[in-house]
């Protein structure tokens, strides 16, 4: 993911569902710049203020300490 892709990322994460947790599987993505971890950041801090827990799984280690990390 990088800047081009990181608005389309989140207006596709539909938070509008009543979930109790949201699980990002990150495996097989590739962050190429700042604004796609931001993008990240966005939607697991966009889950949270709606009542969700919150897991990224396969973060690279660089992506560690992020709100997603």
């Amino acid at each position: 993911m990088f800047f081009a892709s990181a608005g389309a990322f989140t207006e596709a994460i539909d938070l509008t569902e009543q979930l109790e947790r949201l699980v990002i599987d990150v495996h097989d993505a590739h962050f190429w710049d700042i604004s796609a971890i931001a993008a990240l950041d966005q939607v697991v801090l966009k889950a949270r203020r709606h009542g969700m827990a919150v897991e990224v799984i396969g973060l690279p280690e660089g992506i560690q300490g992020t709100e997603a990390g």
